[in-house]
């Protein structure tokens, strides 16, 4: 079995339009390596899944060179407790 390298992105909501716009572009993203896309209160979550390092490495470079981001405004989440809703 292929292991499986995952990556959970928070993004403050000021940049919530653009990023959701950058997702919703499918060329230049592996299709699916964005496998959630979760908007919160105070961020946006995105999780980007692969079972190669290197789509997935490439996937977090074309979504920061789309949106113009930076990885000073990112912040990288160890799972996805904070996506979920605590109902």
């Amino acid at each position: 079995m292929d292991q499986k390298f995952t990556c959970y992105l928070e993004i403050p909501t000021n940049h919530s339009e653009t990023i959701q716009m950058a997702v919703e572009i499918d060329d230049g993203y592996d299709k699916d390596v964005i496998t959630k896309y979760n908007s919160q209160k105070n961020f946006l979550g995105i999780e980007l899944e692969t079972t190669n390092f290197r789509s997935l490495n490439k996937s977090l470079q074309s979504l920061l060179e789309r949106t113009k981001l930076s990885y000073d405004t990112i912040n990288f989440a160890q799972n996805e407790s904070k996506y979920k809703n605590n109902n």
